[in-house]
């Protein structure tokens, strides 16, 4: 079996990792196939679920990686994410030519992000927001700009061509996952043919023994907590310009992240203590004294490990009305749906959920 995906880290990997030791417990050797951005180049890494064995070898292109899996003459190709491959669509098409050759090849898909309907696999647009979805013009007028949020990978690419491709590929998937119903309600605005394929929607489970409850502070000001890595798709640059509006309206919030946050998006008031074991992330909440957990994703996430975890302390938590976990959080016991733009109206909505769940201000 091949499982393909980018190597990036984050909540796609982790599932994937998952998932490979569930394979290799049922007896199946498996090969990933990874990405790696820096180099240009593919990891391989074989696992003999006999022996327990791994060889790993890298590959330099594209050309030479698709030659290596056909003569594998592998029984299945599982897709977790094709983020960072050369040809997408050549992809693809070598792996239906492979099933025309050999009927009994199965395909798996793992609906992890939005790539089959764009290069910018958030969907972020050119200016840095969540595009909607649009018509293919609007389509075709952003991607030829849109370096930033492609990883230069969007080169000469038609988004009707890129989506047919995925369009046939898909049809021809045994298996089509999802983990939310709003990650598969986006994708197909964009690709409308797949909505009528059976799919199946699989929440995420994991493993939260090592979380307990988190018992709110309710100070003023209230500490309003954000987790994980952020980049610009999971709300640094708003994090950031909420906790300048927040000064400048002496508002009784502040700001703080439990992880790291790129390209110095955020002020020096917002304190950000840095990576961290999931195992520490109730003591570090206390320790920040958390009022309420904060999610600042601009994109639609298509699930969010954090949000189950931060749900799992109990902790009032409050996130942008888009994806996958404004869809949990709609029906938490303390949860806010934040407007997706206006600082101001945004600011306004955590004051007044900080004096629903008692803060005294």
């Amino acid at each position: 079996m091949v499982v393909i995906d980018h190597g990036m880290g984050g909540g796609a990997n982790r599932y994937r990792d998952i998932r490979l030791d569930t394979l290799r417990k049922t007896g199946a050797s498996v090969v990933l196939v990874t990405s790696d951005l820096p180099s240009l180049t593919y990891r391989l890494r074989l696992t003999d679920a006999a022996s327990g064995m791994q060889v790993d070898c890298r590959v330099e292109d594209q050309v030479e990686l698709l030659r290596v899996i056909e003569s594998m003459s592998p029984t299945a190709i599982e897709i977790n994410s094709l983020v960072g491959y050369d040809d997408v669509s050549a992809m693809l098409t070598a792996f239906i030519r492979m099933r025309r050759s050999h009927p009994a090849l199965r395909f798996r898909f793992n609906l992890h992000d939005f790539h089959a309907l764009c290069p910018s696999f958030t969907l972020m647009d050119m200016s840095g927001k969540y595009c909607g979805v649009p018509k293919h013009e609007v389509c075709r007028a952003c991607l030829p700009a849109n370096a930033r949020f492609s990883l230069g990978m969007n080169a000469g690419i038609d988004i009707v061509d890129w989506r047919r491709a995925w369009a046939e590929w898909l049809a021809l998937a045994d298996e089509r996952v999802a983990f939310s119903k709003s990650s598969l309600d986006i994708f197909s605005q964009g690709i409308p043919e797949v909505a009528s394929l059976a799919w199946r929607v699989e929440p995420h489970v994991l493993d939260l023994t090592h979380l307990r409850t988190v018992e709110p502070r309710l100070d003023n000001p209230m500490v309003v907590v954000a987790v994980g890595h952020l980049n610009h798709a999971k709300g640094a640059e708003l994090l950031g310009a909420l906790a300048r509006r927040a000064e400048e309206r002496r508002l009784p919030l502040r700001f703080a992240v439990i992880g790291t946050v790129e390209g110095g998006a955020v002020p020096a008031s917002v304190a950000v203590r840095g990576a961290f074991r999931r195992d520490q992330l109730c003591e570090l909440l206390e320790a920040e004294g958390a009022g309420m957990a904060f999610l600042p994703s601009i994109c639609p996430e298509t699930y969010s490990y954090v949000t189950d975890e931060l749900m799992a302390t109990g902790l009032p938590i409050a996130v942008l009305d888009i994806g996958a976990p404004a869809e949990r959080i709609a029906s938490y016991h303390s949860g806010l749906l934040l407007p997706r733009e206006g600082l101001d109206q945004q600011l306004d909505a955590l004051v007044a959920f900080a004096r629903r769940i008692g803060a005294r201000f």
